[in-house]
């Protein structure tokens, strides 16, 4: 899958990676763009804006019935990535991982929470060592409200691929 990077964004995160353009365009590209808050049809009562902010995520923020400007939506997303994924990831993460499967790691938190990928079979493996055992788990996290949904399998896909395409590179 080809993903065109939005203008430069560049902001650095924890001890492993930064929130780039290719990131905030991956996640978008799954997660399209809407700036006034929705009803997320997997998850009744799970109101979302921007590029997956929900009320979870920021509660409070999101106001059904609002609207939102790119700018707060960018401006929340980083508060959200800064805060609330980045330091789950440095705290679970034991082994070296280069700046694209960092991004795949907060893409994948970004959507099934940090917790969950913290505690994952995805984590295991990869601070076992099993860098592509690691990228298989993303395809098994595709479900939502109990059943399958063709843009997360899609979605696990394109995080799979990017995660393996890096397994054995230079690590950071």
């Amino acid at each position: 899958m080809a993903i065109k990077a939005s203008p430069a964004v560049s902001i650095a995160v924890g001890v492993t990676g930064i929130v780039s353009a290719f990131l905030l365009t991956f996640t978008a590209h799954f997660e399209g763009t809407r700036y006034v808050p929705y009803q997320d049809p997997a998850v009744p009562g799970l109101w979302t804006v921007c590029r997956g902010v929900t009320n979870r995520a920021a509660p409070g923020w999101v106001k059904p019935g609002r609207r939102y400007t790119e700018s707060e939506c960018a401006d929340e997303e980083a508060e959200i990535i800064q805060t609330n994924i980045a330091p789950v990831i440095d705290k679970c993460r034991k082994v070296a991982i280069t700046q694209r499967q960092w991004e795949m790691l907060v893409d994948f938190a970004w959507n099934v929470g940090p917790q969950n990928v913290c505690y994952s079979t995805l984590m295991k493996k990869l601070n076992a060592g099993d860098c592509l055992g690691a990228a298989d788990q993303f395809e098994k996290w595709d479900n939502a409200g109990g059943r399958r949904w063709t843009g997360l399998i899609k979605r696990r896909k394109a995080e799979a691929g990017e995660f393996r395409a890096w397994c054995g590179k230079a690590q950071s």
